[in-house]
């Protein structure tokens, strides 16, 4: 379960990093998370960045668990450091705005579960990292309200995501039962289809 309130939170990601080129954001802008313990992960994150021309800068590698879930320590040890580390050592932790994660990085942080528990999923912990890099203070436990959330508002007023308006990193995943389900993903998100209904 996210810690973030809100819904519509992976729908709007997809939504604004399929129409990033409209708002002149590249690739440069993407961080693609591949975890080198998982042959999946290795090939779908290669394949991703290569078809949307992100920077070698920009593809973080590391190693951890390629079990689902992982506990919040060694979420931290192995996944939220070693990214946070490569942003600012590479220094793009400002002019990404997007993270990738691939198959093969874990899905869940265990713990207690609940609108009060620490329980989270990876994803939305590491939306958090820009604050947590910046220095603010920011509760394991607990919901924290997402600020990029429409709510009613329809999505042509919210803008396009930027740093100076928003301290989060926007989130989300190549996944899929296949890594061919995956790379089929990535190719149809470069056509995307202009006619039909939502």
């Amino acid at each position: 379960m996210s810690r973030f309130a809100r819904t519509g939170f992976a729908a709007l990601v997809l939504l604004f990093a399929a129409c990033a080129g409209a708002h002149a954001q590249t690739g440069a802008n993407v961080a693609v998370v591949i975890n080198e313990a998982s042959a999946a992960s290795i090939e779908i994150g290669e394949y991703y960045a290569q078809k949307r021309n992100v920077p070698a800068s920009n593809v973080i590698r590391l190693s951890t668990s390629v079990e689902e879930s992982l506990t919040r320590a060694a979420y931290r040890e192995s996944i939220e450091s070693p990214v946070a580390k490569a942003l600012f050592d590479r220094g793009i932790q400002d002019r990404v705005l997007y993270i990738v994660l691939t198959k093969g990085v874990p899905l869940k942080i265990s713990g207690v579960r609940g609108s009060r528990g620490d329980a989270a999923s990876v994803d939305s912990e590491l939306t958090l990292l820009y604050r947590r890099m910046a220095g603010r203070d920011v509760l394991v436990t607990g919901t924290v309200d997402n600020p990029y959330h429409a709510g009613a508002r329809p999505v042509g007023e919210m803008g396009p995501f930027s740093r100076r308006d928003h301290d989060i990193y926007l989130v989300t995943r190549l996944d899929g039962f296949t890594v061919d389900d995956v790379r089929a993903l990535v190719d149809r998100g470069l056509a995307p289809s202009r006619d039909g209904r939502i």
